[in-house]
């Protein structure tokens, strides 16, 4: 699991940020994944 920094429920931006950088490795390694990737919600389908 990934730790985002405490206080990123004031800057949606910043949170957007460390997920999607969380989630690069993911993508990368499951090209055929589909991730619906909303604020700090995700679905991950395959």
């Amino acid at each position: 699991w990934k730790v985002l920094p405490q206080g990123m429920a004031n800057s949606p931006t910043i949170c957007q940020i460390y997920v999607a950088a969380c989630l690069d490795p993911l993508r990368r390694k499951f090209p055929d994944l589909y991730i619906i990737h909303y604020m700090d919600d995700l679905l991950l389908a395959a």
